[in-house]
C-alpha cells in the first residue's frame, strides 16, 4: 500500500493541475449560461459544487428542481448532462444506442457485457425464473408470520425495514446458497450494513478521482476490505450487482407500493376482486403464472414505479465522441447523460395528473400517459435490468399474498410524510420509516 506522503503528494499535483484549467472552465461556463444547457453557475465549473448541493443525499429531488428552473436539459456539472425529455430515453438507452454504459456497476466494455450478459441471462430466464417461486415463497411465509403475529397483538411493523430484511434474505440465499438470516435475527446482517455504508457516497455525485483518492488512504478503506473477504475476490463483483440491484430495488418498490396503497383502499379492493379467483385456501397462496398478466396487479406496479423509480436519477451513459443531437440540442462528445426517471415520472408533458396516484391510467386511460417511451424503470437496451422477471415475481406474489391476508392502515401517530420526506437517493432510493398496523382478514373473499 502507497504511504500517506505519496497520496497526499499526488493530491497536490492534482489540484494543481486542477487550477491550471481553472480559468478554461470559467470562460466555458459563461459561454454555457448563455445557451440552452442551463444550470447552476458554479456547477459548470467545478465537479465538487455538485457533492454540496447533494449533500442531503437527495439527488432525486434537487435533480427535479434544477430541471423546474432551467428546462428541460440541465448540465448539473461540467461534461454531465441531465435530460428530462421523453424523446431521449430510447436515443440514451434504447437496444440501439451509441452511448456505452458509465456506471460502478456495471461493466463498461460492450464485449465483455455482452459475454457476461449470456451467462446471467440462463439464471434468469422464464424457465429459471419459475424455479425460484418455491424458493421466494418460503421467505416469504416468514414475513407472513411475522407480520400476522404483529397483528394479533396490534403492534405495527416499520415496513421499509422489513421488505429490506426479507429481499435481501431471498437474494442471498439465490446467490450463496444460503440466507443472512435478517429475517429471524430481524436486523441487518453485517455485511449488509457495510453495503450500505459504502453507499452512502454514492448520493454525492463525487467526482471519479475522489474515489481513487479516499480508496488508497490506510485505514479508510477498510470496511470495504472486510466485505471483499466475506464475499471471496472472484466473486466479489458479481456478488455486489446481485445483492444491490436484485434486494434493495425490491425492497423499496414493494414499501412504495404500500405506501400508495395504505392511502387508497378502493385500489387494494379492485386488487382484491381480481386476484381472488386464482388464491389457494386456506394457505392464501398464489402461483405466479396465474396472476402474471392480471392488469391492475401490474398497472399497480407501473404506477409505483412512475412514482418511487428505485433508479431515481442515476444511471448514466457517456455520449459518442462525435456527439449526438436530441430534439434540436447538440451534445457534446464524451458527455456523461442521464435521463432522471424521478423527473420524468412527474412531468406534465409525460402524463396527466402526474401527481396523483392511478393505476388505471396503464390498462384503462391510455390518454393519461402521454409520452410511453419515457417510462423505463428497469431502463431499456443491452444494458436494461436483466433481472427484471426476478422483481416482477417478487412484487407480484408479494403483493397479492399481503392484500389478500390483511387488512392495513397507518399506525397511530403515523401519517406516511416521513416516508417520503427522509428519502434518500444512493444510487438506488431509499425511504424513510413506515409504521403499518396489519389486521388479519378472517376470509379470502371479506
Amino acid at each position: 500500500m502507497r504511504s500517506l506522503h505519496v497520496v497526499v503528494g499526488e493530491v497536490l499535483h492534482f489540484h494543481h493541475q486542477y487550477g491550471l484549467n481553472i480559468i478554461a472552465a470559467f470562460t466555458q461556463a459563461v459561454r454555457i449560461q448563455g445557451s440552452i444547457l442551463g444550470g447552476p453557475f458554479g456547477c459548470s465549473i467545478t465537479s465538487l459544487s455538485l457533492p454540496v448541493i447533494l449533500r442531503h443525499s437527495d439527488a432525486f429531488r434537487r435533480v427535479q428542481s434544477l430541471h423546474q428552473q432551467y428546462g428541460p436539459f440541465v448540465r448539473p456539472r461540467p461534461n454531465y448532462l441531465s435530460i428530462a425529455h421523453s424523446k431521449a430515453v430510447n436515443v440514451i438507452y434504447g437496444p440501439g444506442s451509441r452511448y456505452p454504459m458509465v456506471s460502478l456497476q456495471t461493466m463498461r466494455d460492450k464485449k465483455s457485457h455482452e459475454e457476461r450478459r449470456r451467462v446471467w441471462s440462463a439464471a434468469f430466464g422464464d424457465k429459471a425464473v419459475r424455479g425460484y417461486e418455491e424458493r421466494l415463497r418460503r421467505y416469504l411465509n416468514d414475513l407472513v408470520d411475522y407480520f400476522s403475529s404483529q397483528a394479533a397483538v396490534g403492534k405495527p411493523v416499520n415496513i421499509t425495514k422489513w421488505f429490506e430484511l426479507y429481499s435481501y434474505d431471498f437474494m442471498s440465499d439465490l446467490t450463496f446458497g444460503k440466507s443472512f438470516g435478517m429475517l429471524e435475527a430481524q436486523e441487518d446482517h453485517w455485511a449488509i450494513h457495510l453495503l450500505k455504508q459504502a453507499m452512502i457516497p454514492l448520493g454525492l455525485y463525487l467526482p471519479t478521482w475522489f474515489f481513487r483518492i479516499v480508496t488508497s488512504i490506510p485505514g479508510l478503506s477498510r470496511a470495504w476490505q472486510r466485505l471483499f473477504d466475506f464475499c471471496g475476490e472472484r466473486m466479489m463483483e458479481r456478488i455486489k450487482l446481485v445483492i444491490l440491484a436484485g434486494s434493495d430495488t425490491t425492497a423499496t418498490i414493494l414499501a412504495a407500493a404500500m405506501y400508495q396503497l395504505v392511502q387508497h383502499p378502493e385500489q387494494v379492493q379492485r386488487l382484491r376482486d381480481e386476484d381472488s379467483p386464482y388464491i389457494t385456501a386456506p394457505s392464501h397462496e398464489v402461483l405466479h403464472e396465474k396472476i402474471a398478466n392480471l392488469p391492475h396487479l401490474n398497472a399497480i406496479i407501473n404506477e409505483t414505479l412512475r412514482l418511487h423509480p428505485p433508479a431515481a436519477a442515476s444511471l448514466q451513459r457517456k455520449a459518442p465522441p462525435e456527439g449526438i443531437t436530441i430534439e434540436g440540442v447538440y451534445i457534446s462528445g464524451n458527455m456523461t447523460v442521464m435521463c432522471p426517471q424521478y423527473v420524468l415520472g412527474r412531468d406534465e408533458e409525460v402524463y396527466e395528473r402526474p401527481k396523483e396516484f392511478l393505476p388505471e391510467r396503464w390498462y384503462l386511460h391510455s390518454e393519461m400517459v402521454k409520452q410511453r417511451a419515457a417510462f423505463a424503470p428497469f431502463s431499456l437496451g443491452p444494458y436494461g435490468c436483466i433481472g427484471k422477471p426476478m422483481a416482477l415475481l417478487t412484487l407480484r406474489n408479494t403483493l397479492v399474498r399481503l392484500v389478500t391476508m390483511f387488512d392495513f392502515e397507518f399506525a397511530p401517530g403515523e401519517d406516511g410524510t416521513a416516508f417520503e420526506r427522509k428519502a434518500k437517493d444512493r444510487f438506488t432510493m431509499g425511504y424513510g420509516d413506515l409504521q403499518i398496523l396489519f389486521r388479519k382478514r378472517s376470509e379470502i373473499g371479506s
